[in-house]
């Protein structure tokens, strides 16, 4: 597993790793500064109402921290004392198969791991997550299957147990689900903290449907 990262930081962030094109004012001015269009993994991230805006400045992009938080799914805390914020991206594996042959004393055996399906399925599947080096306090932690129109059609949503609060293995039974559009369907696992009454997502993975 990768070993722990934790970015600690005040309000803005400068990044490298994104795309980011400006030429001049070509995407308007913020505040005397040039915009910038950011671009991740292909998606346009640029915020569209938003009282504020990536910029470039003295020669580095400058980002404003929600869109860091919705772009590459870091969990948050806000230090009022320090006047500081600690993100931390815990590692998520997610694992998506027809069936479990054993979940006992966190020993899992997966069965039939898969990743598409047929148009107009019903089935009744199960994904395993195992999360590691949780730094951020959380209180709830939600698995999700989301429709390609992007609509939350089945989860499971469970709180913080004692003892599971930095790594642990979550198995999840997803039954009777029908497919019945034609794209991908994406499992989200999110976490909501104690500094947010949302939720946050911090790994992805897509079912084929056709």
């Amino acid at each position: 597993m990768k070993v722990r990262r934790i970015i600690v930081l005040t309000l803005i962030i400068l990044v490298g790793g994104v795309t980011s094109a400006v030429a001049d004012t070509l995407w308007g001015t913020y505040r005397d500064y040039a915009k910038v269009r950011v671009i991740v993994n292909g998606e346009d991230k640029t915020p569209i109402n938003s009282n504020i805006s990536p910029i470039k400045m003295d020669g580095s992009t400058m980002l404003p921290i929600d869109l860091v938080i919705d772009s590459f799914g870091p969990l948050m805390h806000w230090d009022a004392t320090k006047q500081t914020l600690e993100l931390n991206k815990p590692d998520v594996s997610l694992m998506i198969a027809k069936e479990f042959i054993s979940k006992k004393d966190e020993i899992f055996s997966l069965k039939y791991p898969f990743s598409g399906v047929k148009k107009g399925s019903v089935i009744d599947f199960v994904v395993l997550v195992q999360v590691e080096n949780l730094k951020v306090n959380w209180t709830n932690v939600e698995v999700a299957l989301y429709s390609p129109n992007d609509i939350k059609i089945v989860y499971f949503n469970t709180e913080m147990k004692p003892g599971k609060e930095e790594s642990f293995y979550l198995p999840v039974d997803m039954k009777n689900v029908s497919f019945e559009e034609s794209g991908d369907y994406i499992v989200r696992v999110s976490f909501k903290t104690v500094d947010s009454d949302k939720y946050t997502v911090v790994s992805q993975k897509r079912i084929v449907s056709n």
